[in-house]
């Protein structure tokens, strides 16, 4: 009897444990979409260069909303255990527009630039509010390179724009995301 008292004991913990909601992780119920993570490009070579004429990787956020919205204190980063990475400054995006940020670790130049790259073999980008809420987050992979073939420069973006599932394209830095090859 006690045996069958202290297993039913240990499987009663068990099963709260792994309902436990872990210290480190961050909220992963996004708030309601509004503004969201909607194209990025983490190996760009020659597609666009910024105010510096280098080619940065960027990170392209949309407005879904018909209100613009201040980003000032929302945050970006590329780290679950460092969820206020890059926090934005007092900059604004209006409704149904984009802003893209640049993501080339120089803090020093002007405009958006975060203190972080991004990964050419893939990661996991978050968008988060003020009080450290998951807006939006996105997972891209290695960019896909055929063997034998041009290397085409590729950005992992929604399709349909703004709304649907990422997929890896040609880039339409600070415009709407198009099918294309």
């Amino acid at each position: 009897m006690k045996l069958f008292n202290f297993l039913f004991g240990l499987s009663l913990l068990t099963l709260v444990l792994s309902n436990c909601k872990k210290e480190d992780d961050p909220d992963t119920d996004p708030v309601k979409p509004g503004l969201v993570l909607n194209e990025l490009m983490a190996v760009n070579t020659k597609t666009i260069s910024d105010q510096n004429g280098e080619f940065d990787d960027w990170i392209e956020l949309y407005n879904n909303t018909d209100s613009t919205i201040n980003l000032l204190g929302y945050y970006l980063t590329d780290s679950k255990s460092e969820l206020s990475k890059w926090a934005f400054p007092d900059v604004q995006i209006a409704s149904k527009s984009y802003l893209c940020v640049w993501a080339d670790g120089d803090v020093l130049q002007s405009g958006l630039h975060t203190n972080y790259k991004l990964s050419s073999l893939g990661e996991t980008v978050l968008l988060l509010t003020p009080d450290m809420k998951v807006i939006d987050q996105m997972k891209y992979g290695e960019q896909p390179v055929v063997i034998g073939e041009t290397f085409t420069e590729k950005s992992f973006a929604r399709m349909p724009n703004g709304t649907g599932a990422f997929s890896w394209q040609l880039p339409t830095f600070n415009s709407e995301n198009i099918i294309n090859p």
